[in-house]
């Protein structure tokens, strides 16, 4: 049984099979993840001020029946992942769906019982206020008057219907003794109930369905109420611009636009246009030229009360040569809005908030696009080398521009043709496809730079990677040949059959602890070769021709000899489904607004404002494999981000040890945008060896997470994590108050030299064993 959202659940209210139970318990021993949402889900649903999601919330994780058919199992499943990370992002959210849990597991498997006791009693006091109503001497409808006189009689001309028998002399006389009182006569009577009559009971069979009617009536009530509250809400807003609110007199104030000394025509024919009466949604807000967009918390609502904003005078259509400017409209400042920390609601916690400075307006025109880039016409440089066949994918080119004496990053065109000398550059998540001149199939899988150059032999293709991960196959026919550079090592690699195919991954290892910023860094060379089926030959520059076999590895580290070993399981890049719906989605999303006449570190900066977390996180994480790292590094102070840290900090390790010039230029926008902590945050990116580590490394790694910058706080836990393989419960975006707990821990491991690298660094890929 899978680990999920859902069973856990599960597992926490008692509704799973011992044995998946079982199952589910040692899965949560085993991660430190899932026993602290454990945890987490049982200390939310304990407390008294936890807030609740509005009912007539929308979105994914705001409306009701987005949980009701989380829970009944009926929700779509390209929805389940992105409605669990909403959940896991909030407490509000997880609290909700782990009450609503709680609540149908206690209604479905265990229906209430009443005692039999209780109920009798409940009949009984109903059958005594009966008998005593009915006994009264003063009551209306009592069969016999108070003077004597026949009630019966009386009615019986007046065609009203006969009323219920007196009861008996015997049981009146017995029921109504007088009591004598203080002043010795006779007090009136009390009445007894007399006993209920045979025929007159409730029979036991409608005994448990008796108030059915009272929950009936109540649940009238409510359904009206309900359809009440929605009417009044498809009316508009609760506010001042209800049109109740402005029946009674409270609507909102209406700005007088000032007076325009310029006469201006006015562009409707008709003087008194009639607004065509429709239902009243919420007030448009104020646009504000915000680039770093707020992301909407569960339960925050903006502040009420802001000022209008004057209405905007049309424009004549002709204005004379030299006219007068009119003086400008005074604009309504709008204060700038609090950024919550995910996770923070009423009752938790407090955190403190960053208020996001609002940009402020500017009378500078708007820049002008760029022309698109211009190629070198150098002949030897226009050779046709492949084509970029696909359509959803992102490609980099480092353009030339000659008027600036500039190179600028723009995005290729789909079913562009490959220049050959081109610089090209993958960014992270994206998996374009390329046919090279040979026939052969080059596909890259995340980051990656390369070169399409023009092959030495006819019939070949030939292409020079720096890094990054690809894979060749043949199209439709064996025998294709590819001229390989792969930082360093040469060779030729050729498909021998129809379905021959082989993965490719060129990357650095830099040993822990070594300045990688230094132009003597000890950076290791190391590439894989992966034949993934077919026959595939490689024959190096030097040495004799080494035939790969399907399921094999072959691996150069440094200037050693290569070697061979396997079988093992394909690596999971060379997957498409190895990458997760979020960043699928976030791809997709983020290409439709890469244009191709603009810079692409202009529109990577724009979608690093926006307001998707994970657009954001892979915008920044693109700006880096453009050698750029303001965004990124900006990522580790920003509490919304905290589902990506981990990424992003893959992609600065990546960086730092791709080569020294990339290291130099991440320590340089470390110490331009945090001079404090620019040397202590890039320490700590580096890692450390044991040696280190116990030389006092690791001391510092754990006064670090009492930091109060949450930067170094993320830094410090991620490296401990990759070092130990622990987290021990500590939460970089929570308060240090609330990290109290995690620190503690963290000193005892210190204290015991426990924290040292678990698994020796090594830069030797592992492969899983294959099975056959």
């Amino acid at each position: 049984m899978r680990l999920t959202l859902a069973t856990l659940l599960a597992y926490l209210d008692n509704v799973l099979e011992p044995a998946d139970a079982q199952v589910l318990h040692e899965k949560i021993e085993k991660s430190d993840f899932a026993s602290g949402l454990v945890m987490r889900i049982r200390s939310i649903s304990r407390k008294l001020r936890m807030g609740a999601p509005k009912v007539e919330g929308k979105g994914l994780g705001r409306d009701a029946n987005s949980v009701a058919e989380y829970l009944d199992g009926s929700l779509a499943p390209e929805r389940l992942g992105e409605f669990e990370r909403l959940c896991l992002e909030s407490d509000v959210q997880l609290a909700e769906v782990a009450s609503c849990h709680q609540v149908l597991a206690m209604v479905l498997n265990k229906p209430a019982e009443v005692p039999a006791a209780i109920r009798e009693k409940i009949y009984a006091l109903a059958s005594a206020a009966e008998a005593a109503r009915l006994a009264a001497p003063n009551r209306i409808d009592g069969a016999h008057a108070s003077n004597g006189t026949d009630v019966l009689a009386t009615t019986a001309g007046t065609g009203a219907p006969p009323l219920p028998p007196k009861p008996s002399t015997a049981s009146t006389s017995a029921s109504m003794l007088a009591v004598p009182s203080d002043n010795g006569k006779a007090a009136a009577p009390e009445p007894v109930a007399p006993p209920m009559p045979k025929e007159l009971e409730v029979p036991d069979y409608l005994r448990a369905s008796r108030g059915s009617s009272t929950w009936i009536r109540w649940a009238a009530i409510a359904a009206i109420f309900l359809l009440a509250i929605a009417v009044l809400r498809a009316m508009g807003p609760f506010d001042k611009t209800h049109p109740i609110a402005k029946m009674m007199g409270m609507g909102p104030e209406v700005a007088v636009a000032p007076v325009n000394p310029t006469p201006v025509p006015n562009p409707n024919p008709n003087p008194n246009p009639v607004v065509p009466a429709t239902i009243p949604g919420p007030p448009k807000p104020v646009p504000m030229p915000n680039p770093m967009d707020v992301r909407p918390v569960p339960g925050e609502t903006l502040t009420p009360g802001l000022p209008p904003v004057p209405p905007v005078t049309p424009m004549p259509p002709e204005l004379p040569s030299n006219p007068i400017p009119p003086e400008p409209m005074p604009r309504p400042e709008v204060p700038p809005l609090p950024v919550p920390v995910p996770g923070s609601i009423p009752g938790d916690d407090p955190v403190a908030l960053k208020p996001v400075d609002p940009v402020k307006p500017t009378d500078k025109p708007p820049l002008p696009v760029p022309p698109p880039p211009v190629i070198p016409a150098n002949p030897s440089e226009m050779v046709d080398v492949g084509r970029f066949t696909s359509d959803e994918q992102v490609l980099a080119r480092l353009a030339v521009d000659p008027k600036n004496n500039m190179t600028l990053w723009y995005r290729l065109a789909p079913r562009s043709l490959l220049n050959a000398g081109e610089r090209l550059v993958v960014l992270p998540t994206y998996r374009p496809q390329l046919t090279l001149a040979s026939g052969v199939q080059a596909t890259f899988a995340g980051e990656s730079a390369f070169r399409v150059e023009k092959p030495a032999k006819a019939g070949n293709a030939r292409m020079t990677v720096e890094y990054g991960r690809f894979v060749l196959t043949s199209v439709g026919a064996m025998g294709g040949h590819v001229e390989l550079d792969l930082n360093g090592i040469t060779g030729v690699v050729s498909l021998a059959d129809a379905d021959a195919a082989i993965a490719v991954e060129v990357r650095r290892f830099l040993p822990p602890g070594v300045a990688a910023e230094k132009p003597d860094a000890p950076l290791i060379r190391v590439v894989d070769l992966f034949a993934t089926g077919g026959r595939v030959m490689w024959k190096p520059s030097e040495g004799p021709a080494i035939e790969i076999p399907a399921m094999h590895v072959t691996t150069y580290i440094a200037e050693e000899f290569p070697r061979n070993a396997g079988p093992f399981e394909p690596p999971a890049w060379t997957d498409a489904k190895s990458m997760s719906d979020i960043e699928r989605r976030a791809s997709l999303s983020m290409e439709a607004d890469l244009r191709l006449d603009s810079p692409l570190d202009i529109s990577l900066n724009e979608q690093a404002a926006g307001r998707l977390v994970e657009v954001r996180s892979l915008a920044a994480r693109s700006l880096a494999a453009l050698d750029e790292y303001a965004a990124i590094l900006a990522e580790l102070n920003d509490t919304r981000q905290y589902s990506y840290w981990a990424g992003d900090i893959d992609s600065l390790r990546q960086a730092i040890s791709r080569s020294p010039a990339s290291a130099g230029k991440v320590l340089a926008t470390l110490q331009n945008q945090r001079p404090q902590n620019a040397r202590l945050i890039y320490d700590m990116l580096l890692g450390a060896s044991d040696e280190q580590l116990v030389g006092g490394v690791a001391s510092i790694m754990v006064k670090s997470l009492e930091s109060n910058e949450v930067d170094v706080r993320v830094v410090a836990l991620d490296t401990l994590r990759r070092t130990t393989g622990l987290m021990l419960m500590y939460r970089p975006e929570k308060p240090l108050a609330s990290n109290t707990t995690s620190i503690q821990k963290w000193k005892e491991k210190l204290k015991d030299n426990l924290i040292i690298n678990r698994v020796a660094p090594t830069p030797q890929n592992e492969f899983k064993a294959s099975p056959k």
